[in-house]
């Protein structure tokens, strides 16, 4: 018997998820850079902040109306199913 599996990864995600969601046809993934915070002079915390090229591909995104990986970050599942429940999905 065909099994149909999904789990849920994530919801409302974040820009880096759409940055991920628009290379993954690429086999690319991007990952938060490091940013330190400051307070009168000293360390406060670290905090993450997108890559210049990555916000440059959200960007270019918006500008030419290439919605999905947005929408992408609603839900995000990972799923295995048979071949003709996969591609009904």
């Amino acid at each position: 018997m065909n099994q149909i599996k999904a789990e849920l990864l994530d919801w409302m995600g974040s820009d880096l998820d759409i940055v991920n969601a628009a290379k993954v046809s690429f086999s690319k993934e991007s990952e938060w850079e490091w940013q330190t915070e400051y307070e009168s002079g000293v360390p406060v915390n670290d905090v993450p902040v997108l890559a210049e090229k990555d916000e440059k591909l959200i960007n270019y995104l918006a500008k030419y109306d290439h919605w999905t990986p947005f929408a992408h970050t609603a839900l995000k599942f990972r799923c295995s199913a048979p071949v003709p429940i996969r591609t009904q999905c």
